[in-house]
């Protein structure tokens, strides 16, 4: 848990006028401290002069805190003239056991209850080996979390990558990265992927790719407006087939890597 003296130097710093800002604030403060950052969010806004106590009790009621984390207080300090402050990110939170049961839904709450416990702070994902390696600073769609597992280890240290159901935008499944680059996924994988992007330019060009770092590759460095993360090369052809009947867009290209 972030010290409270940092946070608190944070806040002076971040503009409590500007409501996108405090529902942002809503969510970093409710993913470090739960509902006991109520206080610390109305202090914040109260000292504005637009302060209205239904809207900070109403929209902390609605606060999503997996949306933010404290980094992203961090970030807007920073924005807001913060010089001297050096951000430490939170460490791991404890590994999940293993699961006990094999069934498809089973395995699927258990991809779940990775995804729900994962940090998905931009500093946080940006700071783990793969995606330092890989030169992705920010959060990506991903997460970070500890978990256990037969190909990425006891206790290890991963990126969590979520995989949706293409039709039913549900989770259906993780896939874990841990600091060598070594891939798990739990959960279900086939019928899913993870978009990133505009998926509403069905006009524009879109891309599939293997992997997250590839996908991300896409998007940001290729100048794709949408690419689709397939989870591997065999699923390519399942995925364009899925792209196209679900989103439609006027080209959808295979980003094919080399085996060197």
């Amino acid at each position: 848990m972030q010290h409270l003296k940092q946070v608190d130097e944070y806040l002076r710093f971040i503009d409590n006028t500007d409501r996108v800002k405090c529902l942002k604030v809503f969510s970093a403060l409710k993913n470090e401290y739960g509902d006991s950052g109520f206080e610390l969010a109305h202090e914040f806004a109260s000292n504005a002069h637009n302060y209205d106590f239904n809207w900070v009790k109403n929209n902390w009621r609605c606060a999503d805190s997996s949306m933010f984390g404290i980094g992203m207080l961090h970030a807007m300090a920073k924005d807001g003239g913060l010089i001297s402050q050096d951000f430490e990110p939170k460490k791991p939170k404890t590994s999940l056991p293993k699961i006990q049961s094999h069934t498809e839904q089973d395995r699927i709450r258990y991809a779940n209850a990775i995804w729900c416990r994962s940090n998905t702070d931009d500093d946080y994902v940006g700071s783990h080996a793969y995606s330092v390696a890989k030169e992705i600073s920010w959060a990506a769609g991903a997460g970070r979390a500890t978990l256990s597992g037969s190909i990425v280890g006891e206790n290890a240290d991963c990126l969590v990558v979520p995989i949706y159901n293409f039709m039913t935008e549900l989770l259906q499944g993780v896939q874990c990265i841990n600091a060598e680059g070594k891939k798990q996924s739990f959960g279900k994988v086939k019928e899913g992927g993870l978009i990133i992007g505009n998926n509403l330019r069905q006009d524009k060009v879109w891309a599939i790719a293997e992997g997250w770092a590839s996908t991300v590759a896409c998007v940001h460095w290729h100048r794709f407006d949408c690419a689709i993360c397939s989870f591997g090369k065999s699923r390519f052809d399942e995925v364009f087939d899925l792209v196209d009947k679900r989103f439609s867009p006027i080209e959808i290209k295979m980003m094919v890597e080399r085996d060197d």
